[in-house]
């Protein structure tokens, strides 16, 4: 019996020298754009109503998410005064604060956030990049610091509690591009027959970014706002590229994501 009791106790230690990671949820928004009283009307189906911020948060907070993570632009037009009111929704919330170019560093440093950081939960390790430091109201980009930084997060992920890699960053890292830009002449011709064919195509300055991030076997995801409108995913190099759209945008209102990691 006492032999036993001594094999029992080691098996425990034993089991309990191991660590398991448990699955997560993780709430994604994009493009809050929290602001002022009145709508942003960018094309019909591209209106933004940053007076309805805070209800259009209710969803997200009611989920029971583990962690909300936002993919930036939470402000409307870069205020102080817009930042202390969304964070005021918020309060209370494990909120993961992405920048975007709408964010000035004026209201960005009321989120006492890094422009860009990373943080282990689990298995995980959640990259947040800045891409509004270069072509901020088209394209975005990072620069070059940015990019050494981010090698040196990557290259340190070789220990054993690290898994998988999943990265935020505000601007879409492909873009539509037209397959035929320069065929004019059919189209005179042939209107109605002939509509542009687009295809995804990553954006040539996050060239050196993918390059980075697709030497690693880790980064499984990276996700994206910024473009209001666009709601879809695709597969590059392993690596799965989503686009959220704006959470304040007409027929989106109140839209997230649930994303569970494991």
């Amino acid at each position: 019996m006492k032999y036993l009791v001594i094999l029992s106790a080691l098996f425990f230690l034993f089991i309990s020298s191991f660590s398991y990671s448990q699955a997560f949820s993780l709430g994604i928004v994009a493009d809050i754009h929290a602001g002022g009283s009145k709508d942003i009307i960018r094309s019909e189906k591209n209106v933004l109503y940053p007076n309805r911020y805070c209800i259009n948060l209710e969803g997200i907070k009611k989920s029971d998410v583990d962690y909300i993570l936002t993919l930036g632009d939470n402000t409307q037009n870069g205020k102080e005064s817009e930042a202390k009111r969304v964070l005021n929704c918020m309060r209370g919330y494990d909120v993961l604060w992405t920048k975007g170019n709408h964010d000035k560093e004026v209201a960005w440093q009321l989120f006492k956030t890094p422009n860009y950081y990373s943080k282990q939960i689990e298995n995980w390790k959640i990259i947040v990049m800045d891409s509004s430091k270069v072509n901020p109201n088209s394209s975005g980009g990072f620069l070059d610091e940015q990019l050494d930084w981010l090698k040196k997060e990557l290259s340190e992920n070789d220990s054993e509690d690290i898994e998988n890699i999943f990265i935020a960053t505000h601007h879409n890292i492909f873009e539509k591009t037209d397959l035929f830009p320069n065929i004019t002449y059919p189209e005179i011709i042939f209107p109605q027959f002939l509509k542009p064919i687009q295809v995804e195509l990553p954006d040539p300055i996050y060239k050196k970014f993918i390059e980075i991030i697709e030497s690693n076997d880790k980064v499984r995801y990276v996700y994206s706002g910024h473009v209001h409108l666009k709601n879809s995913c695709l597969q590059a190099g392993g690596i799965e590229y989503c686009s959220v759209p704006s959470i304040s945008t007409k027929d989106q209102e109140g839209y997230f994501l649930n994303l569970s990691l494991e």
